[in-house]
């Protein structure tokens, strides 16, 4: 997968406008919860306990890549199928509202509507200009898909500061099954 974001990383990299996700941040969000100064430091550890014990009964998702997406926002690849990868998404909600309601769930962009379109960023767009040299370099290229297992999620306290996701205090999650 960092070989990919790296063609098309290395394509786009001299493009002013664009933020590249630096290797080290990169991901593929699943669900948003809440900001962690809205969570008690119980409902934070029974969260985690909860979501641990139901993907334990998940499988691996293997999954692949998808032809890149331009958007208004950012370049990014999508993953599929999304059957699996929606399977881990039901397990990690289901663990949430055991410890919270609905209402402290966090819509991701372009998730306000409930659509799931799971994805890894390649770049955002971080000023207004024009979408045809992003085209042009992407149309130029030639990405096989890649397969991938995904053997575990992370619960992560994300942050973006200056058009960069980061993030703490990661505990990974094991998938079972």
């Amino acid at each position: 997968m960092h070989q990919v974001i790296d063609t098309y990383q290395t394509s786009l990299g001299d493009i002013p406008n664009l933020d590249l996700i630096l290797p080290q941040w990169r991901h593929m969000t699943i669900q948003g919860v809440t900001f962690t100064d809205e969570l008690t430091p119980e409902e934070m550890t029974g969260i985690t306990a909860a979501v641990r014990e139901r993907l334990a009964a998940v499988p691996p998702a293997v999954v692949h890549t998808e032809p890149e997406v331009l958007a208004s926002d950012s370049v990014y690849i999508p993953v599929g199928p999304v059957g699996p990868l929606a399977a881990i998404r039901d397990a990690v909600r289901a663990g949430v509202f055991s410890v919270v309601d609905e209402s402290r769930l966090y819509a991701l962009p372009g998730q306000e509507d409930g659509e799931f379109e799971p994805h890894v960023s390649v770049a955002y767009v971080n000023a207004d200009g024009p979408a045809q040299p992003f085209k042009d370099r992407l149309a130029a290229l030639s990405v096989a898909p890649v397969e991938l297992t995904i053997t575990h999620a992370s619960m992560l306290a994300l942050t973006k500061d200056d058009h960069k996701w980061s993030w703490t205090n990661e505990v990974k999650l094991p998938l079972g099954g």
